[in-house]
């Protein structure tokens, strides 16, 4: 989650944690599992790290399964499991993010998309949350994490920055401002809430 805040500078006191765990993704991110890698790739990607990322999508794409018909996806995706980590659709989801945002080939990107759309064909996505994370991959936009917190400074909006809550505010309305359509908002609203809130009241949108 850090990493999608880079203009707000961390703090001194937690620099040497942040180097620690930065390093430890960096050198040990091949252990993590398929959804945790692509995470990884992220997180490095944003802190601009030029080198792990790009070596971790290489490695994605080395170990998929890519067909004609059913596109790219990996051998993980069959089994699921029961871990929020280990979902199928919302882990190709994760990897069309990594993979757009990285790699950069849309080849690859279509191929990782087929795989989703096919899952709807002959079977289904069985969740709410699936819905919409491969409504938001496939349409290439990305999950807002204003949105979450804008959501938590209308509780606690004493104890954050006035001139963040602006900003959380400003970019909240740009990003619904393209999002209109009523299934779209939906999907978002329904990614919204997937986050475990129930820690604090339930907050209407």
């Amino acid at each position: 989650m850090r990493s999608f805040f880079p203009e707000y500078k961390i703090a001194d006191a937690s620099m040497t944690a942040y180097n620690y765990y930065r390093g430890q993704a960096q050198k040990y991110w091949l252990s993590n599992g398929k959804y945790s890698q692509a995470m990884i790739a992220l997180a490095l990607n944003r802190t601009k790290d030029d080198v792990t990322p790009k070596a971790i999508t290489r490695s994605l794409k080395e170990n998929a399964i890519i067909k004609e018909e059913m596109g790219m996806y990996w051998k993980e995706w069959t089994t699921g499991g029961y871990y929020w980590n280990q979902a199928p659709i919302e882990s190709q989801a994760m990897m069309i993010e990594a993979f757009t945002d990285i790699d950069k080939n849309t080849s690859t990107v279509d191929d990782l998309k087929t795989w989703l759309l096919k899952q709807k064909q002959t079977q289904n996505w069985k969740t709410t949350k699936a819905t919409a994370a491969t409504i938001l991959a496939a349409l290439g936009m990305r999950p807002n994490p204003f949105r979450q917190l804008i959501q938590f400074v209308r509780c606690y909006r004493n104890l954050l920055p006035e001139a963040l809550f602006e900003k959380a505010a400003a970019t909240r309305a740009e990003g619904m401002a393209a999002t209109r359509t009523p299934r779209i908002r939906s999907a978002i609203r329904g990614w919204g809430h997937s986050i475990d809130w129930r820690a604090m009241p339930k907050i209407a949108t």
